[in-house]
């Protein structure tokens, strides 16, 4: 696949070999910065319990090279979008089977830095609110990050 970036730049997207997951499968989620200055790829690999290869990294591509990368804290990436501005990424990440929510990320890109996590079970947040009738305590709420990220199931 070859694209040619607003910087002139034209990306090649080849299968690689990873020291954790091995043998590159192929790509999924390709998508363009909205300044049109980066690309961004998830890699998938044959590591998961399901019949199908499981996206374990994210790659973002500028001026010739790959600036950044990112790997599921645990589980794989479900998926990922650039925020509106481009200054920012959003991945949800969760286990391939039995995981309904999984977790967001919003990932800084001028630093590389996680900025804030969202875990909607809310088992990674401290507790703050009293349990309801149900004896589980309310979802934390909802930042305006997350509710911006289009679900990668749709």
């Amino acid at each position: 696949m070859v694209l040619n970036l607003s910087d002139g730049s034209s990306p090649e997207l080849g299968l690689d070999r990873d020291q954790t997951y091995g043998d590159q499968i192929g790509f999924l989620d390709v998508q363009l910065s909205p300044d049109k200055t980066e690309l961004g790829w998830l890699e998938t690999f044959d590591v998961c319990p399901q019949p199908n290869p499981c996206a374990m990294e994210l790659n973002l591509w500028r001026s010739g090279k790959v600036v950044f990368q990112f790997q599921a804290p645990v589980g794989m990436i479900w998926g990922w979008q650039f925020s509106p501005d481009g200054h920012e990424i959003y991945v949800q990440t969760g286990y391939p089977d039995h995981d309904p929510v999984g977790v967001y990320h919003r990932i800084i890109l001028a630093s590389g830095r996680e900025a804030e996590t969202y875990d909607p079970s809310g088992e990674d947040e401290p507790q703050q609110s009293s349990p309801d009738a149900s004896g589980t305590a309310p979802a934390p709420p909802k930042p305006d990050w997350v509710t911006q990220f289009k679900d990668p199931t749709q």
